[in-house]
């Protein structure tokens, strides 16, 4: 097995696993790793999470990027089929908000305790 890679991607989950696709996609040719600690998947960030793609955003990049990751996932199924057969995993949902027009109001953040706090050193 070889000791080198032209490309090491620490992390496996959906931002890793969109790299490695994409460099790929982009005609990288060399060898290119993807560490993961968690070979399954089934403890892993990713499928943890609630996910979503958020499309408010005031930063030219970040509406650039959730526009192509929409367009992206609504292909998902087509771009990853393989010997496997489709993957199925994405499927579009709203969020429910208020009709009234009131926004909810996010739970308050307790104030941090004294003895939680980190004491720098040095």
């Amino acid at each position: 097995m070889a000791q080198t890679a032209d490309v090491v991607i620490i992390g496996g989950g959906i931002i890793g696993a969109s790299i490695a696709y994409h460099l790929r996609q982009d005609g990288l040719s060399g060898r290119l790793l993807v560490i993961e600690r968690d070979t399954t998947y089934s403890r892993a960030t990713t499928p943890m999470s609630m996910g979503g793609v958020r499309q408010q955003y005031g930063v030219p990049c970040n509406i650039a990027l959730a526009r192509y990751s929409l367009q992206f996932y609504e292909q998902f199924d087509e771009i990853m089929v393989g010997a496997w057969g489709r993957p199925s995993v994405s499927r579009r949902t709203g969020r429910p908000f208020p009709s009234d027009g009131t926004r909810a109001k996010a739970p308050s953040s307790p104030r941090p305790r004294r003895d939680r706090r980190v004491e720098r050193r040095g």
